[in-house]
């Protein structure tokens, strides 16, 4: 487990990042290709479509953990506005 901080439009938010396992890859004609993957952090089986991996990733369905496609899974921790004085 690895945790990452990031500021986002002036938000601090805290991820925790883990790395996930496909079960089984499934090719398709017409980009309709897709993984299924075992989460992490929740242990959910989640359907993801290939091109949505490489795109935006995919949110798991159990825990709104997001897969991206070089196999990290990141869940956000925690979330916290910046103040004023610290810009």
């Amino acid at each position: 487990m690895k945790t990452v901080l990031l500021w986002r439009k002036g938000v601090r938010v805290l991820h925790e990042q883990k790395e996930w396992y496909g079960l089984g890859y499934h090719s398709m004609p017409n980009g309709r290709s897709y993984i299924y993957i075992r989460c992490p952090f929740c242990g959910a089986e989640v359907k993801a479509y290939i091109w949505s991996l490489a795109g935006s990733g995919k949110k798991c369905d159990g825990c709104n953990a997001q897969f991206a496609s070089f196999g990290m899974a990141f869940k956000v921790i925690e979330k916290s506005k910046r103040k004023k004085n610290e810009m």
